[in-house]
């Protein structure tokens, strides 16, 4: 009886942990959702950053040692998005 007392809680514990999810799946899902809401072509990188690309440059490619100016925007996907 004892060992079914202690098991029963471990087995719960262990079974629950299943179906939840890690904020970076839940913000993953998020992103995701908005991409495909406004149609958007993004590329995701191994670190889990999505970017889009509005214009290409018509400059020569930057090497290892180039010094480069990116402009950027960052938005949360719990604030209004610019439209």
């Amino acid at each position: 009886m004892r060992l079914t007392l202690l098991l029963l809680p471990l087995f719960i514990l262990f079974s629950c942990k299943k179906n939840v999810k890690t904020q970076a799946q839940v913000d993953d899902e998020k992103i995701v959702a908005y991409i495909e809401k406004h149609n958007l072509l993004a590329t995701k990188t191994q670190s889990g950053l999505y970017y889009v690309m509005d214009s290409l440059g018509t400059g020569k490619q930057p090497t290892a040692s180039s010094t480069v100016t990116v402009a950027y925007k960052g938005y949360f996907v719990d604030l209004c998005w610019p439209t």
